[in-house]
């Protein structure tokens, strides 16, 4: 079997993202935090709080939506990743449906960008759209162009039954 740069690449990027998983996860049962499956999607409870996120598909790095209870009935959204180091509009594509966007405001925690879409008409018309839809893409702009990030909706609609739920 001859290795390619595509193959160690590939395998790189699965080792990146097995490492990302496993280390959120031990950081999760460490901090004593529950954790429960929805579908494609997960909800992390603590104090009673609880935040959906997923694990997103496409792009030069791994990318999670977290969405949290925000001002109700609204959700705050933040898309976590990068890196995310570009001016320039994030688009949301349901079901292959451009539903429009809005620029990019970056928050800088460490080594992570977040995208945050605080919680508002907004966040509570795109989580609505989501809850009936199958596929979402985030197209987020970069420094190397425009990355396509994709997550599957399945379960959504439960996962923010239980985050919507839980006391703030």
């Amino acid at each position: 079997m001859i290795i390619t740069k595509s193959h160690l690449f590939l395998t790189f990027s699965a080792l990146v993202i097995a490492v990302a998983l496993g280390f959120h996860f031990s950081v999760a049962q460490a901090e004593g935090a529950a954790e429960e499956a929805f579908g494609s999607w997960r909800v992390m409870c603590k104090n009673k709080s609880c935040t959906a996120y997923q694990y997103g598909v496409g792009g030069s790095s791994p990318v999670i939506l977290r969405v949290k209870r925000g001002m109700p009935p609204a959700p705050e959204m933040l898309i976590e990743g990068g890196p995310f180091d570009a001016a320039g509009l994030v688009k949301f594509i349901i079901d292959g449906k451009d539903i429009g966007g809005g620029p990019v405001g970056l928050d800088r925690k460490g080594e992570i960008d977040t995208v945050v879409f605080e919680s508002d008409d907004i966040t509570l018309s795109l989580s609505r759209q989501m809850k009936k839809a199958e596929k979402l893409n985030i197209e987020l702009p970069t420094s190397r162009g425009v990355q396509s990030i994709k997550f599957s909706l399945d379960g959504y609609s439960e996962a923010m039954d239980r985050v919507e739920a839980s006391p703030d």
